[in-house]
């Protein structure tokens, strides 16, 4: 949110977006304002990225015209003072957060995710693949790393195989799913501290 927001929107309409994003809010209010300036010409998309975003979801789901909520984890996870990205898939406060929009069947999504099975990444893909269903997400970005050499045949595979694992973990029993959990959080527990000063 900043001064000129409505300007901007503008731009993005003219431009033929057919989606905009709000990120790095803190308040209801600002949501709000989002919404109403785009007036319903484009989905509204609402990137949960602070702390005091997160603290308010359940309000920030009843605001009238909002499409969507994105929970954006690296921007969160520094607001929330976690060691890394992937501390905020297990954290309560996220997890409280996706059980509330769940329960309230508002749409949401959350972070970026890798190609599938690449063992390469700092945590294996499948451990972050399993938290979308355990979480309830129904979408998620692809992350940058996602289309690192990558022709468009190979894009294509690479899609379908996303689309087939995600699959795969959301027919798992939840105690599968909670034993992701436990293993993705103990992996991330033992990385470096990605962020200076972090605790």
């Amino acid at each position: 949110p900043h001064s000129d927001l409505d300007e901007e929107i503008e731009r993005l309409l003219a431009a033929s977006a057919e989606t905009i994003m709000l990120p790095h809010f803190h308040s209801v209010a600002q949501a709000a304002d989002f919404v109403a300036i785009v007036g319903g010409r484009a989905r509204c998309v609402a990137l949960v990225e602070t702390a005091q975003a997160l603290a308010q979801i359940e309000s920030l789901c009843r605001i009238e015209g909002l499409d969507e909520i994105h929970f954006g984890l690296n921007d969160l996870s520094l607001d929330l003072g976690l060691p890394n990205t992937f501390c905020t898939l297990c954290d309560p406060l996220l997890e409280g957060a996706c059980t509330a929009l769940a329960a309230a069947r508002f749409p949401f999504a959350v972070g970026g995710i890798g190609r599938a099975l690449d063992t390469t990444l700092p945590i294996p893909s499948e451990l972050v693949y399993a938290q979308y269903p355990r979480l309830g997400a129904g979408g998620a970005l692809l992350a940058r790393a996602f289309f690192k050499d990558l022709n468009d045949e190979e894009f294509d595979a690479q899609l379908t195989l996303t689309r087939e694992r995600l699959s795969h973990w959301s027919l798992q029993p939840a105690k599968e799913l909670r034993a992701a959990r436990d293993a993705l959080a103990a992996r991330a527990a033992a990385l470096p501290r990605v962020w200076p000063g972090g605790p």
